[in-house]
């Protein structure tokens, strides 16, 4: 469910401070081993511990085990009997895999949309190919996206504002909200959307 490089958000429990924090290690089902960027957390502190995953907000409660401060600050925390899940999107998103050019600010970028539902999607921009700079994609920003659906010959235009932005090795992750939809663009998606489920439905033979 969690992944190594999943960005944390790790608060004392009882307390409202978040501290962001990276997971870069597991270890069975003994421990988890997270890199902070400064000293909060000690042996016995009972933490909160949240992250978001495909549309859902995870969150659990562990202790700290122990910390390391050279050459990383580490902190390693016990692994969790108990995860809590909560889905964050009203519409549930069909997997596909469609390339798209995104427009924010003054980038056009080449990316990848690799889920979709009728009020949003997750697209993918690869570090390498758009040259955008961590941090200069963030939460709140405006965009849009030019995709075109297969079995369309049209390609379409859609206002989308990102809402959350997933930063892997070599990808950007972006969950964008789309906003002010035409008719034409929403009817064509949405005859997409039915083809996938269809689809997804249906279970091949030999």
């Amino acid at each position: 469910m969690i992944e190594l490089g999943a960005k944390l958000h790790i608060s004392v429990d009882g307390t409202a401070t978040k501290h962001e924090a990276v997971l870069v290690g597991i270890r069975n089902d003994e421990y988890m081993i997270v890199k902070m960027p400064e000293k909060v957390f000690y042996i016995g502190h009972k933490l909160v511990v949240r992250y978001i995953h495909k549309g859902r907000i995870y969150a659990f409660k562990a202790e700290v085990l122990a910390n390391i401060f050279e050459p990383d600050l580490l902190v390693f925390i016990k692994i969790p009997k108990e995860i809590m899940d909560k889905n964050l999107r009203s519409h549930s998103r069909s997997s596909c895999s469609l390339p798209v050019y995104v427009e924010v600010g003054i980038h056009m970028l080449q990316a990848v949309v690799s889920d979709i539902s009728p009020k949003g999607a997750m697209i993918i921009v690869d570090k390498v190919v758009s040259k955008i700079k961590e941090g200069r994609l963030r939460a709140g920003d405006e965009m849009q996206v030019s995709i075109q659906f297969a079995g369309s010959e049209t390609i379409h235009n859609v206002d989308a504002a990102i809402r959350n932005v997933g930063t892997e090795k070599h990808v950007y992750r972006l969950g964008v909200e789309f906003v002010n939809m035409k008719p034409k663009t929403e009817e064509t998606l949405n005859n997409y959307l039915q083809v996938v489920s269809v689809l997804e439905k249906t279970e091949y033979v030999g």
